[in-house]
């Protein structure tokens, strides 16, 4: 795809009577990111869902949030390219450029009934739910063969409430931000909350502004700035450069109430970039909540992201059954 033309592309898979099975989306991700791919789909099943169809007006595309989020208040790393200053070190499985990676992805599916019950263990232990994600998530790590000294969660956020003046949620562009979440490098506890509230309090002095953001908050970035991290990502690497991606979405009916047309399955997932080894995505639809593991081989290997992924679902489902 020409990123100097288009901002995403659509393919249509038809099946044997003709009728769409499934849509994949390729998108500039610095233009609009995987948040605004699912409201796109929320507002096409709107459309769809709407009888006076020829009244129905595109949803806004606005530029970057960059200056909105430091108009805020929020400060961000100095750095084009967040690294890892900690004790952070997990090597690849195996070295490889770009043209010979391949973006893949595991999704799980849960009931609604096990998310409301690891709310009500947040809530009781005064963490929110995406802090246990979180925790889960650098828990779940040890059991994949390569893991060492893995200390930092990188969580994505919607940042669109953050902003100054905020962001409506109908509107769709790169509204996407990381924070950097760090663990005691000597901590060996395995029990969730305990981590999790590491995590929130992390988490906490970030939405309070006592924290920089991952990403640099600049919107006028040198050329020579994009050409040297252009070369770091695509060259080949024996270790990635930062943590694990974590990404709570939360509940997509807040767009779209129960989308009739659509089910998204596996929303955010492909990475081919080498600097994060695994991505967790978590979101719910008015049928079960969906997780996917996003990977890239051979960086990570299939054999290890399933360890990692049926190691995460068990840990929530034990956290459930305790109940």
């Amino acid at each position: 795809m020409d990123s100097e033309k288009y901002v995403y592309s659509l393919t249509f898979y038809l099946d044997q009577d003709g009728l769409v099975e499934w849509i994949s989306v390729l998108n500039v991700h610095s233009v609009m990111d995987g948040r605004s791919i699912m409201t796109l789909f929320s507002d096409l099943d709107k459309y769809l869902r709407n009888e006076k169809k020829d009244r129905f007006q595109s949803l806004p595309l606005l530029e970057s949030i960059a200056s909105r989020l430091e108009a805020a208040g929020y400060s961000g790393e100095n750095e084009v390219e967040h690294k890892n200053k900690g004790n952070f070190q997990w090597a690849v499985e195996k070295e490889a450029p770009p043209s010979e990676r391949t973006a893949c992805a595991i999704s799980y599916l849960m009931p609604l009934e096990a998310i409301r019950l690891l709310a009500e263990i947040g809530k009781k232990n005064q963490v929110k739910l995406t802090a246990i994600f979180c925790a889960v998530a650098a828990i779940a790590a040890r059991v994949v063969p390569v893991y060492k000294n893995l200390t930092e969660i990188i969580l994505a956020l919607d940042a669109r409430g953050f902003c100054s003046p905020n962001i409506p949620l109908d509107h769709i562009g790169s509204f996407s931000e990381t924070t950097s979440l760090q663990l005691p490098s000597n901590i060996e506890s395995t029990n969730v909350i305990d981590i999790a509230k590491i995590f929130q309090e992390q988490i906490d002095s970030v939405l309070l502004k006592q924290s920089p953001l991952t990403k640099n908050l600049r919107s006028d970035y040198k050329m020579e700035d994009i050409i040297r991290m252009a070369a770091e990502i695509t060259a080949p690497q024996n270790s990635f450069s930062a943590g694990i991606v974590v990404s709570n979405v939360g509940d997509m009916t807040r767009m779209a109430e129960k989308i009739k047309y659509f089910e998204i399955r596996e929303g955010m997932v492909t990475q081919t970039n080498g600097i994060n080894p695994i991505m967790v995505i978590n979101y719910t639809t008015f049928r079960n909540s969906v997780f996917v593991f996003g990977y890239c081989e051979p960086l990570i290997s299939r054999c290890s992201i399933s360890m990692y992924a049926n190691e995460y679902m068990d840990i929530i489902k034990k956290m459930t059954w305790d109940i």
